[in-house]
């Protein structure tokens, strides 16, 4: 059997460290970036798009021609091929009137348009998507981590509470006290780990199965709302509604061109069977006539023009609904960072000073051990609020990112 050398192994080992050291937690970016990319829906969109130009260029051609084989003038009395009867083959080919084929050719393009337009809200709405997923698990991991840390607090703070009690320096209230602090927070900690698994269950969807950070990220501040409402008009929902009214527009062009005949050339030549009769050339033109444009052609035209007007409404209508969602999300923003920062500041540092006051307090015999409990209690109360506001706040910034498509507003921390 052969082992592998010495030099082997150490090579192999420093591979794996070096792979080691250079793997880590997926930060947002990474998260967003595998997203976007491994994204099925944004090819079908793409391949979409392509199939739509390439109809265009199809659309722009005239029909095929028709080529016309068989017999005229075959009796039917005694069906003598040679009485008068004779071999045709002639050519056909339609030409659609006006600008028909100009305007089916453009329908096309535009519905490229508006699909690449639909690729870009695709874009957005998974970025979105894809980092609230990844910000949900990391949320329940910082709070998993502040948990154990709180239950490991509570764990020694049960044993010390029992060796008072052996050494009769304490009393049995305390045990139980200390004691149900602990089964709270571990009652807390198998909700903080439920809510991880199906946060990360939604983070798999997009990036399979991933180390993630345990540690909310560093933002930067958004643009201003006036910057944000003024690039609204070129949002991929906003486009999506403008290539939709040129594409009402281009089907009101198509129901006018319709007044238009189309046109029917066709070239045969007769051989006749019959001796002594010449063979024949014909040549015909044929082209639809509107009798009654107004009973048709114009209500399809009305019709149309009326789509189009539905159109701009729904524009508008979406614009309205964009505006308003962005003012409440900018809300969102200003208002946590406000409460944040209130509280921030000095929520914490309080809490940790009259935990330490109770616990000197509760030393010198001057307090309770259940005042003790409480103060801690509270302290993770705070921890959790300002961890959760924290949050909110991420997730506050990803919100306003959907307005801004080029926006880079994360950095790893």
């Amino acid at each position: 059997m052969n082992f592998p050398s010495r030099r082997s192994l150490i090579a192999y080992g420093i591979a794996l460290l070096t792979l080691q050291a250079q793997a880590g937690p997926l930060m947002l970016d990474a998260m967003v970036g595998q997203a976007l990319s491994g994204a099925p829906q944004l090819t079908a969109l793409k391949k979409s798009s392509q199939a739509q130009e390439q109809d265009a260029l199809a659309a722009r051609e005239w029909p095929d021609p028709k080529i016309k084989l068989g017999e005229e003038k075959l009796p039917v009395s005694n069906f003598r091929a040679t009485d008068q009867t004779m071999d045709v083959i002639g050519v056909e080919q339609m030409i659609p009137g006006g600008k028909k084929l100009t305007l089916a050719s453009q329908a096309n393009l535009l519905s490229a348009s508006r699909l690449r337009a639909d690729e870009a809200l695709s874009r957005l709405t998974i970025r979105r998507d894809a980092a609230f997923a990844w910000l949900d698990a990391v949320y329940a991991r910082a709070q998993v981590r502040l948990l154990k840390q709180q239950l490991d607090q509570a764990g020694k703070g049960v044993d010390a509470q029992r060796r008072a009690l052996i050494g009769a320096q304490g009393g049995v209230a305390s045990v139980l006290d200390a004691e149900r602090l602990r089964l709270l927070l571990n009652d807390k900690l198998q909700q903080a780990l439920a809510d991880q698994h199906k946060a990360d269950a939604q983070v798999a969807r997009w990036a399979g199965q991933v180390e993630l950070p345990d540690t909310l990220p560093e933002i930067s501040s958004p643009p201003t709302l006036a910057m944000l409402e003024a690039w609204l008009e070129r949002h991929p929902a906003i486009l999506i509604r403008e290539q939709e009214t040129a594409l009402a527009q281009n089907a009101v062009d198509q129901a006018r061109e319709n007044k238009k005949p189309d046109w029917d050339f066709e070239l045969s030549y007769g051989r006749a069977r019959t001796p002594g009769m010449p063979n024949t050339l014909t040549a015909m033109v044929t082209f639809s006539l509107p009798i009654r444009p107004g009973a048709r052609q114009d209500r399809q035209a009305a019709a149309r023009q009326l789509d189009l007007d539905a159109t701009g409404a729904t524009r508008e209508a979406d614009l309205r609904s964009l505006r308003a969602d962005l003012e409440a999300a900018y809300t969102d923003w200003l208002s946590l960072n406000r409460r944040l920062a209130e509280l921030d500041a000095g929520l914490s540092s309080r809490a940790d000073a009259l935990v330490a006051s109770n616990v000197a307090g509760y030393a010198n015999g001057a307090l309770p051990f259940s005042q003790l409990i409480t103060s801690r209690q509270n302290r993770l109360d705070d921890a959790m609020t300002v961890l959760a506001l924290r949050y909110q706040r991420v997730r506050a910034r990803i919100a306003l990112d959907y307005f801004v498509p080029s926006a880079a507003s994360f950095q790893e921390q």
